[in-house]
């Protein structure tokens, strides 16, 4: 990535639609940017350092699913087991444990559309195609949230 004091002196013309543009000026309104420019250098930079680490945040966010699994099924043997067995910060720890994954585990349909989207808009298609894909990913992704 660039050095703030590095000069910006590379000019890059590119076309966009309508849409895209809206999106990005309201981006840029609502985080004070003040100049498009900026707004889409920062939007450039954001998707890099994304882009950069997307393979890392999967597999991560699939060890907190797999963890999530693992104290379900925990879960369900504790219960079996004679409740003068375990002491009480046992118990303790087994629920702070779970209310921790349940919590990060909320994160996983975030990252999975996040990355999904970010596969979509790698591929060179037709601008249209993409949009309609990428409404998919965001459907399936919300539908999982609830």
């Amino acid at each position: 990535m660039s050095d703030d004091r590095e000069l910006k002196d590379q000019r890059i013309p590119i076309m966009m639609t309508g849409s895209e543009v809206t999106a990005i000026d309201d981006w840029s309104f609502k985080n004070r940017i003040r100049s498009r420019g900026e707004a889409i250098r920062r939007l450039c930079q954001i998707g890099l350092v994304f882009d950069d680490h997307r393979k890392e945040y999967v597999e991560k966010f699939r060890d907190i699913m797999d963890s999530v699994v693992e104290m379900n099924d925990l879960t369900k043997k504790a219960g079996e087991v004679d409740p003068g067995s375990v002491t009480e910060f046992e118990k303790s720890l087994m629920l702070a444990s779970l209310n921790i994954l349940q919590v990060v585990s909320r994160m996983v349909p975030l990252v999975r559309t996040t990355t999904g989207l970010a596969n979509n808009f790698k591929v060179d298609k037709d601008v249209e195609e993409i949009i309609r894909e990428t409404k998919e990913i965001l459907s399936v992704g919300l539908s999982k949230k609830k």
